[in-house]
């Protein structure tokens, strides 16, 4: 088990609706190396498995 401290991150929001209306990233898992980010998108987006466009 690792009793580490969690590193702080400093983040430059540049959208208002982060944190209000989107979520501010955040770790998924405890021990996570980094967090998990968000996309500020006017519509859905559904990724299918191997598509990368």
């Amino acid at each position: 088990m690792n009793d580490t401290p969690a590193r702080r991150i400093r983040l430059k929001i540049l959208d208002a609706r982060l944190g209000s209306e989107i979520p501010l990233p955040e770790r998924g898992t405890a021990g996570s190396a980094g967090v998990d980010l968000r996309a500020c998108l006017d519509q859905p987006l559904e990724l299918q498995p191997g598509n990368v466009s």
